[in-house]
């Protein structure tokens, strides 16, 4: 890494891949911190030109004010949670993210989950005790948000025959559906599908999308799969739809830490600890993305 303090200078508060780290080296003054934290962040950042922050940290209008020299701020997700965008264009600070870095990873853990969750890994039953678990092809999966991690979870269910539903609120010519995936409303797709998949952002409108309404719809064999958001559930409904046999199961892959100790040892659930996207290629593509 140079320290020709003509070149810009780079902040890196959080960990990036090493092929990024030298691509930025060759081209900035670079400061790695991978484990900067959120006071050190607000004393460090008016010294530099650009900024690559951790997932989570918070970027107040305030933190921003005080980035007198930046100009980029980048951070290694496809969301902008916790950033203050407003602001930062009122600084002109150009924002960045990577929201196509970590879909195949998401998709790929979606389908892990998926598999887990009919075979009711999570009771580890013999065959003899009659828990027996569920096949996939000739199923029907409904894919609630058909945007690019959406699409690639289509793309391989489709590979174990499963029948496809999606729903897209946004359903433009450019969704552009093969002939055999139906885009419906959200009451039919929970009523037709097996296996109920999430990959909408949360958002206003999208925080508790399926609450007691919504699993009163599905069936009683029914699986939901959430790998996007832990709110776009409402977790207590979820549990009480196991507890009455609403739906049979869910597989998840974040909850709310006040839900973490009734939903994690549910039986008929399965839990991940919020690692859908994290995968090494993931994080190479990520770093290179802003880098």
């Amino acid at each position: 890494m140079t320290n020709d303090r003509s070149l810009p200078r780079v902040l890196i508060g959080t960990a990036i891949h090493p092929a990024a780290l030298e691509l930025l080296g060759a081209q900035a003054e670079v400061d790695y911190r991978p484990d900067l934290s959120q006071p050190e962040l607000h004393r460090l950042v008016g010294q530099y030109e650009a900024a690559v922050v951790a997932a989570g940290q918070a970027i107040s209008a305030d933190l921003l004010a005080r980035a007198v020299h930046l100009k980029v701020l980048a951070r290694l997700t496809a969301n902008l949670d916790h950033i203050d965008i407003v602001a930062a264009q009122e600084h002109g600070i150009h924002v960045v993210n990577c929201p196509d870095a970590f879909s195949v990873a998401v998709a790929e853990h979606t389908l892990g989950l998926l598999l887990a969750a009919a075979r009711r890994l999570p009771q580890l039953a013999p065959a003899s005790s009659g828990h027996l678990g569920t096949g996939l092809a000739n199923k029907t999966l409904g894919i609630i948000g058909y945007g690019r991690i959406g699409r690639e979870v289509a793309i391989r269910a489709r590979a174990f025959r499963m029948k496809i539903l999606v729903n897209q609120k946004r359903a433009t010519p450019e969704l552009d559906l093969d002939e055999d995936i139906a885009n419906v409303d959200l009451p039919e797709l929970l009523q037709r599908a097996d296996f109920v998949s999430l990959h909408v952002p949360h958002a206003p409108e999208t925080h508790h999308l399926l609450g007691e309404a919504e699993f009163a719809l599905m069936r009683p064999s029914a699986i939901l799969l959430n790998t996007s958001r832990g709110p776009v559930v409402d977790e207590e409904a979820l549990l009480a739809a196991l507890e009455t046999g609403r739906i049979a199961g869910a597989a998840l892959d974040e909850l709310a830490a006040a839900s973490l100790p009734p939903l994690a040892s549910h039986e008929r659930v399965l839990v991940s600890p919020f690692i859908a996207g994290q995968t090494d290629d993931a994080h190479r593509v990520a770093s290179l993305d802003v880098a």
